[in-house]
């Protein structure tokens, strides 16, 4: 770019290169040439003529001198592709120099000519222009560069193809985008506002409110014509600092001439009224609802201008009434603190002094004609000390924008000190009734300490800023700094507050030391001081306020002498001693009087008849008007105080839990320090990946677990996770119901309980075979539960948690105590959660904070990092369960494979020889049940009544009773009658006899034996129990059943202890638990008919279910 906005104009292409008339017959001529020379030496017969090769020499001439040709013009179009290279290289700069003075621009128009709805901040002085001549802007276009874009001139003879280049630069740079579109207002002017009404009220107000940003009241000054019906809709305008009060509709009024110095503009809303005629210094914008004026025309989508120059279009500013009514408030703050009297700032009027005149409260630095930055304040009950703090805050409020002070307004004893205060933009922080809740105490001192953190860094990041004034300065000079306030601490019954937590006068104190470099601002309210309670902060406190005391010593602490004593006991009467100086009486203003009544109405003229009853006027205060007019006002400001979490949050409010997978979101955390409730998220990748929620009874251990699972649930795709749960505590039995969950096992249900558990141990095993992608977690509610029920779990649950992680299987459980947990578990268990405790000194997290748990808030606990922290609640199971399936229609998670309640024989393999199938087992694929007779010979079965023991008699001899097979039945009650045909059977006196005979056998022998302990003692089982040990050597098998009470004596019987001498296959059905075990190490429990514990010396002890067969 040769010169600003201009672009270099494209340069011709290079010329071509001359070939002179003997170049170009030179491939003619050596064509010719050649072919005579070749036709010589044909014609002489030469040998070499027949050579084809000859013919070769011709041609590679002529190619020869062609290519020389080509290579001249060949030169030409790389020097015009150099050349259009260079050429665009350039342009591109210049197009991105374009680019930057168009940001710049923008950013200029910007800054000059702000957004409407931001102009309650400071605004920077407009820019000087014409004089008379104003800019308002209309809305947000395409506005004119401040230097249009043209091509330098450029040879006629250019190249189309740069030239072309160029022009679509200069094209794209003829007007900058999305910059503030703005129009002329001079005087002696009438412009028109066409559209809609309200539209065109809603553009007028942003106009105007753009108008006064950034210029003093000499330049400029605004009126309105009204009649009685739009007169409501200009009411905003007494706030503008630079608007003078509407004037009722009159030709006069509408076409008077401006006496003073600069620029009037005059808004006439009087609707059907003729234009009115151009005044001197006057610049009047005319509603209409005609367009026959020139001026502008407006509607919600596009304001445009016409008549005034080059046809202006954009998108409209629209302000509403109340949004212009806070952008004119704020300019008239901003007019007074940034005007010719900035000593103004932090300065707020107490009262009247004994002569009349106002007394002010400047808490500036001294250097800055203050009183210093931290004070005290001391009156009695009654004294009006409540009062005066009301004042001060409200004066405060009054005479600040929320960006320039805010406050934090603290009263140890929760009285109505600063009630109603809450609700302006100003107020960082209301924290009253502290004393009732002394946990609030430390969360204060840790909330202030954060903010003395926050502003700490805040100065150092945004430019190692030394203090709060440089800061300020450098936003003022047009730093993009973000606003930082002044903080105004006023703490009533500060006192009392260091009577029961002596530690805050350390807060206290750092205040004092760097409050002066950070903004942060002090005053302390008491009702009576104590000798001692100022030591280590009477040095910061610069100004003093005594109301009526008690005593003389408390009027001699404060002001160094009595007259505070001395005072009347009249509300209000007060010292302040700044400093030095000496103290100076008052009488504090009284912001609960009522406001200043409105003014009496006008009479005016009624049609005769009857007339609405009048409306008894609304009485406001002083505090209530002031805070109605400040309603609104700038941005809120930053909230020092969070409240403390009290009401749980629903998940969804955590944010979107889709696609996190194992990292979830399960509550929020108090994080006081940062001022923010900061998510609470567990991590459940890695060594984390197995939990525990430790709390007390009522804490909400369920809720945690319930909680847990919907995060995990949405927070992953169907079949990412499942989940197989204990509930042993009764508050998990409709998680069945989500696509999710594969099972449910519930404290009645202990077959179940185990089944899970067994489960959970066979996916660890296939998965050491074949991953899998999907994460399994075991959920346990109720482990003090699950150690007293079912004591032989534990050590399984603790291998699953010590080997799962590496296969993806997961542990959650929920206890009472962290001491229920073993060392061996809790090593495992990565990811804690920490409810309230019954004994807080078993926290393992932080036993002080651990005290401060809240007791009626199910949920509350503290996060790892020992911070407050608060569940969220559960999502509805029904409204989670809907979700799941909508998004996965018709997936459901594996069940956990149960044992059926009823089997048939026909639901069974066939027997094997000697492998005798009798039921299925306890695991996930219900294997069959089998009694091997070849590796164990007898079987001994034990069960209660109705357990099912003559069933399985029967059973196996059904499937016994092949050729080949012999059976002698003892039977007393004769309940296997019918279960073996007569043709193989064999009495058992006959069967002894050929045994001890030696007898040859070609047959297996089964000695079936129902109710042994009926007939233990028999003389034929004598005998027989002297064959056991050979039995082998003669096919003999044992069958033998007998009722569990009194086992455990009556195996000790000859018989008895024989067989089980001889290591017999057990069968354990339901007995009573109170029995020792007998068989193997399991001890008897209630069973199902037909179910038990099945002992074998190959597998141990296995659950079955054995098949029923019909009598």
């Amino acid at each position: 770019m040769t010169a600003p906005g201009v672009i270099e104009a494209p340069p011709a292409p290079p010329a071509a290169a001359r070939i002179g008339l003997g170049m170009r017959l030179l491939p003619l001529l050596l064509i010719v040439g050649s072919g005579a020379a070749v036709l010589v030496m044909v014609g002489s017969g030469s040998p070499t003529a027949r050579n084809p090769l000859i013919w070769l020499l011709p041609i590679s001439m002529a190619g020869s001198a062609f290519v020389g040709l080509a290579g001249a013009g060949g030169q030409r179009r790389r020097d015009l592709d150099d050349q259009r290279r260079r050429y665009l290289s350039r342009l591109a700069n210049t197009h991105r120099q374009l680019g930057e003075t168009d940001a710049a621009q923008r950013d200029q128009l910007l800054t000059e000519h702000p957004d409407p709805r931001t102009l309650w901040r400071p605004a920077p002085a407009a820019r000087a222009g014409e004089p008379g001549v104003l800019r308002a802007r209309i809305g947000i276009g395409a506005a004119p560069p401040d230097t249009p874009v043209t091509i330098a001139p450029a040879d006629p003879d250019a190249d189309p193809v740069l030239a072309q280049a160029a022009a679509d630069v200069a094209h794209a740079h003829r007007e900058v985008p999305d910059a503030p579109v703005t129009v002329a207002l001079r005087g002696s002017t009438v412009l028109g506002v066409h559209g809609d009404p309200e539209d065109a009220r809603a553009l007028l107000r942003a106009m105007l409110c753009g108008l006064v940003a950034g210029r003093h009241g000499g330049e400029l000054s605004i009126t309105a014509v009204v009649t009685e019906a739009t007169a409501a809709h200009w009411d905003w305008l007494k706030w503008l600092p630079q608007a003078r009060p509407p004037a009722l509709a009159c030709a006069a009024a509408a076409a008077a001439a401006h006496p003073g110095p600069g620029l009037l503009v005059r808004v006439v809303d009087v609707p059907g009224a003729p234009a009115p005629e151009p005044a001197d210094g006057v610049c009047a914008l005319r509603l209409g609802d005609t367009t026959a004026d020139p001026g502008i025309t407006v509607t919600p989508q596009q304001v445009r201008v016409d008549g005034l120059g080059p046809v202006l279009q954009a998108r409209p500013d629209l302000l509403g009434p109340a949004a212009a009514a806070a952008a004119a408030r704020g300019l008239a703050a901003a007019a007074r603190h940034d005007g010719p009297d900035p000593a103004g700032a932090l300065r707020v009027p107490l009262g009247r002094d004994t002569s009349g005149n106002s007394v002010f409260l400047d808490i500036k630095e001294a250097a800055h004609g203050g009183m210093g930055p931290h004070g005290l304040c001391v009156g009695a009950t009654g004294s009006g000390k409540s009062e005066l703090l009301r004042t001060v805050a409200l004066g405060m409020i009054a005479g600040h924008r929320p960006d320039e002070l805010n406050l934090a307004l603290i009263d140890f004893k929760g009285g109505a000190t600063f009630l109603g205060l809450a609700g302006a933009n100003h107020v960082a922080a209301v924290i009253t009734n502290l004393a009732q809740e002394a946990h609030l105490v430390d969360r204060m001192a840790e909330a202030l300490t954060g903010e003395i953190n926050r502003r700490q860094q805040l100065l150092r990041v945004s430019g190692n800023f030394a203090s709060l004034a440089e800061y300020h300065a450098a936003r003022r000079a047009g730093a993009a700094l973000a606003p930082l306030p002044t903080l105004f601490l006023i703490i009533d019954e500060f006192s009392e507050l260091l009577v029961q937590h002596p530690e805050f006068a350390e807060v206290f104190a750092a205040i004092g030391r760097v409050g002066r470099s950070l903004g942060m601002h002090l005053l302390l309210a008491t009702q009576r001081l104590d000798e001692g309670r100022l030591r280590g902060l009477e040095s910061h406190l610069s100004y003093r306020i005594c109301l009526k005391t008690l005593s003389a010593g408390e009027s001699h602490t404060v002001l160094g002498s009595p007259q505070a004593y001395q005072l009347p006991n009249t509300p209000g009467a007060a010292y302040l001693k700044a400093g030095a100086a000496d103290p100076v009486r008052f009488h504090s203003d009284y912001v609960g009087a009522p406001a200043s009544p409105t003014p009496p109405p006008v009479d005016r003229p009624q049609p005769f008849g009857p007339q609405p009853a009048a409306t008894e006027p609304v009485t406001r205060t002083r505090i209530e008007a002031t805070l109605d007019a400040v309603a609104g006002l700038g941005e809120p400001a930053h909230q020092i105080w969070l409240p403390p979490l009290r009401t749980p949050p629903q998940l969804a409010e955590l944010g979107s839990p889709r696609r996190r997978g194992l990292t979830v979101a399960i509550g929020l955390v108090d994080r006081v320090a940062e001022q923010r409730h900061g998510a609470w998220e567990l991590d459940l990748t890695g060594a984390r990946g197995n939990v525990a929620v430790v709390g007390g009874s009522r804490s909400g251990k369920s809720t945690a677990l319930r909680t847990l699972i919907a995060a995990l649930a949405l927070g992953n795709d169907p079949g990412a996770v499942r989940f197989c749960c204990l509930d042993l505590g009764g508050a998990l039995a409709d998680l069945a119901e989500l696509p999710c969950v594969g099972a449910v096992a519930g404290r009645g249900d202990p077959d179940l309980v185990r089944r899970v558990v067994r489960h959970v141990e066979a996916e660890i095993a296939r998965r050491e075979q074949r991953p899998a992608p999907d994460a399994l977690m075991l959920v346990v509610d109720g482990w003090s539960t699950l150690r007293a029920e079912f004591d032989d779990l534990e050590p399984a649950i603790a291998a699953i948690a010590g080997s799962g992680l590496a296969h993806g299987v997961h542990v959650l459980l929920a206890a009472a105590r962290w001491a229920e947990l073993r060392p061996a578990l809790k090593d495992h268990l990565g990811a804690r959660i920490e409810l309230r405790l019954g004994d807080p000194l078993d926290s393992e997290i932080d036993r002080n904070r651990a005290r401060a748990v809240p007791a009626d808030r199910p949920g509350a606990g503290l996060s790892p990092d020992g911070l407050p922290a608060l569940l969220a609640a559960p999502t509805p199971v029904a409204d989670l369960a809907a979700d799941l399936r909508a998004r996965a229609p018709g997936y459901r998670a594996k069940p956990v494979p149960v044992l059926p309640d009823r089997l048939g024989v026909a639901d069974l393999p066939d027997p094997r020889g000697l492998w005798t199938p009798i039921g299925v087992l306890d695991d996930d694929e219900l294997s069959p049940a089998a009694i091997d007779f070849g590796r164990q010979s007898h079987l001994l079965i034990l069960g209660d009544a109705g357990a099912g023991k003559t069933a399985a008699l029967r059973l196996l001899c059904g499937r016994l009773a092949v050729p080949g097979h012999r059976f002698a039945l003892i039977d007393p009650r004769r309940t296997l009658t019918g279960a073996l045909p007569g043709a193989l059977r064999i009495a058992l006196p006959e069967l002894v006899g050929e045994l001890r005979g030696g007898a040859p056998q070609t047959s297996r022998t089964l000695v079936v034996i129902d109710d042994l302990d009926l007939c233990a003692g028999a003389p034929e089982l004598a005998e027989l129990a002297e064959l056991l040990p050979r039995a082998a050597d003669f096919g003999l098998h044992v069958l033998a059943a007998r009722r569990m009470a009194g086992a455990a004596r009556g195996m000790w019987e000859p018989f008895p202890a024989a067989l089980r001498d001889a290591d017999p296959v057990g069968l354990q059905l339901s007995g009573n638990p109170e029995e020792p075990a007998l068989l193997g190490r399991a001890r008897p429990r209630r069973l199902p008919p037909g179910r038990g514990t099945l002992v074998t010396r190959d597998h141990g002890e296995q659950l079955a279910q054995l098949a029923w067969s019909t009598p």
